[in-house]
């Protein structure tokens, strides 16, 4: 994450009071929050994470330079600079286009990559890679050799990754993620010893929807679903049940995109399990699930580091689990 605040250009200085966290991403190009929808710094575990907003993007090289941002779509036009004439509405509308056109062909490379991904399997050379050490870093996170062989677990010792232009080589432990059936999603990179400002959690494949990580994934998505929140904690808590008699999946922070909520609209019954913290987001969660079909769990403590820390038995996890709340009972003045 940047330790300092950048300006934007004189030409777009009349935005500069308007935004926050103002990046310079390369040449000819800026980043911020937006003007009109504002923008905060990356809360949600993922690629993101910790990263300040970058939403509305400025691109200096047009002419005139202007910003456009990608979560309200709106346009800004410099209209304080010499010889500013306001766009007709047919230009404004080719240049959205041509912006929405450019994030489509980059969702569409995504797709093409993942796809040459899934044909040569590569997640099952990152297994393989697996040393004692990698072994040992996953069991202290409470997974055996067992289930590290189950999900396919794997481990890179000289990951090259760039973040706001600088340069890193570390390890990272790898989380393939599989739909239904064992199809792939994408592959999770969990930077071991992340260096300051930058976000533990990655996707090795960026430019998708983040997707869910079934324990299970040979077992549709019905009847009664525990959404955990987080991977490592989902997988926990399934390998520590130990029977498979539990749908658990893992979801990628408390504000999931719209796929995995429709996922989960699936399930006749939902058993989020959030961090001590996020109990309102859980129930904003919830909201978007459907309150009548949704219980919520809040452990005094993340889920995998109670049961790591008090040995929980199988027994001990079951009955936890089952101390969830009924949300439409008690949450008041919502839609179910």
């Amino acid at each position: 994450m940047p330790q300092q605040e950048a300006f934007l250009p004189p030409t777009l200085s009349q935005y500069q009071g308007l935004v926050r966290y103002v990046q310079n991403d390369g040449p000819n190009r800026y980043s911020s929050s937006c003007p009109r929808c504002g923008g905060e710094i990356h809360s949600e575990p993922g690629e993101n994470y910790g990263d300040w907003p970058d939403r509305c993007v400025w691109f200096m090289a047009d002419d005139p330079p202007r910003g456009y941002c990608f979560k309200c779509h709106t346009l800004f036009w410099p209209d304080q600079s010499p010889g500013y004439r306001p766009p007709r509405p047919d230009e404004m509308r080719a240049w959205q286009q041509k912006r929405e056109a450019e994030l489509e062909h980059k969702i569409q490379r995504a797709e093409e990559s993942l796809e040459k991904l899934r044909s040569s399997r590569f997640w099952e050379q990152y297994h393989e890679h697996l040393t004692d050490e990698a072994h040992k870093w996953w069991f202290k996170r409470g997974l055996s050799t067992f289930w590290q062989d189950f999900w396919q677990l794997g481990w890179d010792e000289e990951h090259r990754m760039t973040h706001r232009q600088q340069q890193y080589v570390l390890p990272v432990a790898t989380i393939p993620l599989f739909g239904f059936d064992w199809s792939f999603c994408n592959m999770k990179l969990r930077l071991v010893t992340p260096p300051q400002g930058v976000s533990k959690y990655r996707y090795f494949v960026s430019g998708q929807p983040a997707p869910l990580f079934r324990c299970n994934p040979e077992e549709p998505i019905c009847d009664h679903v525990y959404a955990i929140e987080g991977e490592i904690k989902a997988m926990v808590t399934f390998a520590t049940l130990g029977d498979g008699k539990r749908a658990i999946v893992g979801i990628p922070g408390t504000n999931p995109p719209e796929s995995i909520i429709e996922q989960l609209k699936l399930a006749d019954r939902v058993t989020l399990v959030m961090d001590p913290d996020a109990k309102q987001q859980g129930i904003e969660l919830a909201k978007k699930i459907g309150l009548k079909k949704c219980w919520l769990l809040m452990p005094p403590e993340k889920i995998d580091d109670g049961i790591l820390n008090a040995k929980m038995s199988a027994r001990d996890v079951a009955v936890a689990l089952n101390t969830a709340t009924r949300l439409d009972a008690w949450v008041i003045g919502s839609a179910a």
